[in-house]
């Protein structure tokens, strides 16, 4: 497990010592690392998720999954539409929308936009009488169907709940935890160099980082 601020540390000094072995105090803006490190773990998290579902199966980290509630649902013109509070992972099928739901046991079907695209103009009736969603934009979704629980008339208190995942990595200081598993460091950190022009660092280069952080901080 490692911390925001211990990453960035890391790439730092890396980075440091390829551009001016004389001068390890060379640096880069931390506060860029930071955001590299940001792209990076999503990167990373969605082509681990477009990977596990090419293989038929997915193991999401619950701590990577959050919940958001009352998401207003808006009417026009028959369509059905709530923006995303936030922005999911990139994903294979628009994994990083989870689940969205108004009921917890019966939650919408997710289509895949490419899906959705071919079902256009066509019977739904493939959906059985449920309600399906798909992304409709960047930062929408879209109902197949009313998606409201009863019968009565939309109002401004229409809401739906949106599971996403998400890494939102500016709610982590830079000593907190990330929940991210130990063999993503050395994948973020390659990434982020690559990023900033130096290909990737080698495990032994990887490996001395560790242990300076272990002898710094017994």
């Amino acid at each position: 497990m490692t911390t925001l601020g211990k990453l960035t540390e890391q790439i730092a000094r890396v980075y440091a010592r390829y551009i001016d072995k004389e001068n390890p105090n060379t640096v880069v803006d931390k506060r860029e690392i930071k955001l590299l490190v940001v792209d990076a773990i999503h990167t990373i998290l969605g082509a681990k998720l477009s990977d596990q579902a090419a293989k038929g199966f997915t193991d999401i980290p619950e701590a990577l999954i959050a919940t958001y509630e009352n998401i207003s649902v808006v009417s026009a013109g028959g369509a059905y539409k709530c923006t995303l509070p936030a922005q999911p992972i990139s994903a294979a099928g628009d994994m990083g929308v989870y689940e969205v739901f108004s009921d917890e046991l019966n939650p919408f079907i997710p289509i895949p936009k490419q899906i959705m695209k071919v079902m256009q103009g066509t019977d739904l009736a493939v959906l059985e009488s449920k309600v399906g969603y798909f992304r409709s934009s960047n930062d929408k979704i879209r109902f197949t169907a009313d998606p409201r629980v009863n019968d009565t008339a939309w109002s401004d208190t229409d809401t739906v709940t949106m599971r996403l995942i998400i890494n939102d990595i500016t709610k982590y200081s830079d000593t907190d935890i990330l929940p991210l598993p130990g063999d993503y460091n050395l994948k973020v950190i390659e990434l982020v160099l690559k990023t900033l022009g130096l290909g990737q660092v080698s495990i032994p280069e990887f490996n001395v980082e560790q242990q300076q952080d272990a002898n710094q901080n017994p």
